[in-house]
């Protein structure tokens, strides 16, 4: 299987994209809801969302997330950001996610993580893996905290926690249009049974095609849609064959 799936971050209302996560060095691309729907008209079958404010310790945006349902008719939204506890990962799923993406908790609070596989199914709940530096070390709360643990680590806490599937990310690679870290999949894809997707750095249909050839389920792609960098039709294709 082979999906391609546009996320859109979202900081204090507006649709954004950052440097490598930094605050400050975000670029606006407007409104989120007109991103959405331009998405929602496309062959798009999940929408990633990304919760910046509440990544790094701001206010939830639900109120966003109830919106952007009233456009996206055909697409499932995916949200992601400061999903930290079984509470939080409810309110989502209440107004209106069909899948939470949990971070940080994955290292810090895995029976919140359980308990959200447990009642919800794993197909719905699903984990985020962001890395950076070399060697590569997971980063946590918004991409701000370094951690010491190491790719193969990171691997067995998802499993630990019964995620449905994990989301690689490299924080180097991310927003630079550099292109992604391929190696990250190439190391995780035969030790981990569920799906695998990677996000940070894909700039077009090479890219995706790449990751797919190492054994990527799925593949994310932010700036390079806002930017309109890369042909959406050839990219709508490459999942279909």
């Amino acid at each position: 299987m082979r999906i391609v799936v546009p996320s859109i971050d979202i900081l204090r209302g507006k649709a954004v994209r950052l440097v490598q996560g930094r605050e400050g060095t975000e670029t606006i691309f407007g409104d989120p809801l007109e991103l959405a729907t331009k998405y929602n008209s496309l062959s798009f079958g999940i929408l990633h969302v990304v919760d910046l404010d509440a990544a790094f310790g701001g206010q939830k945006q639900f109120a966003i997330l109830n919106e952007m349902l009233k456009v996206c008719k055909r697409m499932k939204i995916q949200w992601a950001g400061g999903i930290r506890t079984y509470d939080l990962a409810k309110e989502a799923f209440d107004a209106g996610a069909d899948r939470v993406v949990f971070g940080s908790s994955i290292f810090q609070s895995k029976e919140e993580v359980l308990n959200c596989t447990e009642s919800f199914g794993p197909e719905r709940v699903w984990g985020a893996l962001d890395f950076a530096g070399n060697p590569r070390l997971a980063r946590i709360k918004g991409w701000k905290e370094a951690t010491p643990i190491g790719l193969m680590d990171a691997i067995r806490s998802a499993e630990e926690c019964k995620v449905g599937g994990i989301i690689l990310s490299s924080v180097d690679a991310d927003g630079m249009g550099m292109g992604p870290d391929l190696s990250l999949i190439s190391d995780v894809e035969k030790s981990f049974r569920e799906p695998v997707w990677l996000s940070g750095g894909m700039r077009g249909v090479a890219d995706a095609y790449a990751a797919f050839e190492l054994g990527a389920q799925g593949v994310i792609f932010g700036r390079a849609l806002y930017d309109n960098k890369t042909d959406l039709e050839e990219l709508l294709r490459l999942q279909e064959e």
